[in-house]
């Protein structure tokens, strides 16, 4: 077991952790939202393990990335590669492969802490932290073995509802919808600790009436149990930011101006943004609509969006939205450039779906734009944003998708009285800085 440092009082403070994350750190989010975290834990003393399931794509072109930066921080990283078929059973071998793995990891290391990210993960670290078949224990840590964290980061099987993913009516569907809803119950009673990106999902995770409340009527058949029981331990960490990385400082004002000369942007056009994935809950139709209403109000504005999506579902919506096609703009970025793209714009929007998932949704996009001053037009019910961006004057929330709604944002956000981009940049810097995140990991680990 590696040595660890001790209190004053004698207590260890730093931990052995094994870090279980279905997502892989090859992935986009495993560089920018796991990454950076786990380096920094490390800094700080602590022995980190990290197993991940890996896409053989994103794998063959970072994995020395990955293994040069994890061997810098003295990070040791185990991984399984990812399939994607059969459904579901692929997704069930994948879980066994981990879980087989991480049983050999813990047994040569005997890790304090299992932090699992997402309720896939859970499944693999729920065995390592707790002898198989034991019941339920009476309270945290009352059992042997080590500490269970659930990082939830959302509500997954409502998220796949709500994405269209997955169809009720499918028996299939519908037994894994409420398999997953028993889990995550579970993982709530059981766990040592919850970490969930919002303080809204925290305080709906609380409530008695909402704990197995889920995307439809059928959860009435999950009843919930008494919230005295459910997570009594929970943190909230949102999607944090490097502050430094996505800074106007480190902004090349060089690429910006090539940039600029390749998207056919003058100095003066006004450029709406949309940044990160598409698809399942991201409202594309919706925020195509949005722009029209900007456009109607200056022809001269473009809509530039930085994304890995399908370039044809973008033209699609534009022709919906009866927007011309000139008038938008799709490039795809890597983690690096993304900085120098944001540069080039005046304001940003993100739409996304609402309910039962909403509320644990903390958009990375949303600290990073905020983190390069730039203002932010969203939809009421996403998560923390209402506080975040309507409360503080760094954004603008849509209540309703209506034409005189999008107005009504349009012409706010042109308004002159806006916040500074040094202002908006600070609300990153006080509560969505990358530092900040890692202190409040550092602190729950620290906890068990």
């Amino acid at each position: 077991m590696a040595f660890r440092k001790r209190r004053s009082d004698g207590r260890s403070n730093l931990k052995t952790v094994l870090y279980i994350s279905y997502d892989g750190m090859t992935d986009p989010l495993g560089q920018s939202q796991v990454i950076p975290y786990l380096t920094g834990l490390a800094k700080r003393g602590h022995s980190i393990t990290v197993l991940s399931c890996e896409k053989r794509h994103n794998f063959a072109l970072l994995h020395e990335r990955c293994e040069s930066v994890f061997a810098d921080s003295g990070i040791e990283w185990h991984h399984v590669p990812y399939s994607k078929r059969p459904p579901v059973l692929s997704t069930y071998l994948d879980l066994a492969r981990m879980r087989r793995l991480g049983k050999k990891l813990h047994a040569r290391k005997q890790f304090d802490i299992v932090h699992c990210r997402t309720i896939l993960s859970v499944l693999v670290g729920h065995s390592l932290a707790r002898p198989s078949g034991a019941k339920p224990r009476a309270k945290p840590g009352a059992q042997l073995g080590a500490k269970l964290i659930f990082d939830m980061r959302g509500f997954w099987a409502d998220e796949r509802v709500e994405g269209s993913l997955w169809n009720l009516s499918n028996p299939i569907y519908r037994g894994l919808y409420k398999y997953f809803k028993r889990k995550e119950r579970q993982f709530f009673r059981e766990a040592d600790l919850v970490v969930t990106l919002t303080q809204r999902a925290k305080e709906f995770i609380q409530s008695p009436s909402c704990v197995a409340k889920g995307a439809e009527e059928i959860t009435t058949e999950i009843a919930p149990e008494n919230a005295a029981e459910i997570a009594r331990n929970i943190t909230v960490v949102p999607c944090c930011v490097d502050t430094d990385h996505f800074s106007p400082e480190s902004v090349d004002p060089e690429i910006v101006s090539r940039h600029r000369q390749v998207l056919g942007l003058a100095s003066d056009t006004f450029v709406l943004m949309y940044l990160g994935s598409l698809g399942t809950r991201y409202m594309l139709g919706e925020m195509m609509r949005f722009f029209a209403v900007v456009r109607r109000e200056d022809p001269g504005a473009r809509f530039l969006i930085v994304t890995r999506g399908d370039p044809a579902l973008i033209r699609s919506a534009a022709s919906d939205a009866e927007v011309d096609p000139s008038a938008v703009s799709i490039v795809s970025s890597t983690y690096e450039e993304i900085p120098n793209l944001i540069a080039l714009a005046d304001a940003a929007v993100f739409f996304i779906k609402t309910g039962v998932s909403g509320k644990a949704v903390s958009p990375t996009k949303q600290a990073e734009l905020l983190a390069m001053g730039v203002r932010v037009v969203c939809n009421a019910g996403i998560g923390d944003c209402d506080e975040i961006l309507g409360g503080s004057g760094a954004g603008i929330i849509v209540d309703a998708m209506t034409e005189d709604a999008f107005l009504d944002a349009a012409t706010r956000l042109r308004a002159p009285d806006g916040l500074s981009g040094d202002r908006i940049r600070q609300i990153a810097l006080d509560g969505l800085s990358l530092e900040s995140g890692i202190a409040r990991y550092h602190d729950a680990w620290e906890s068990l």
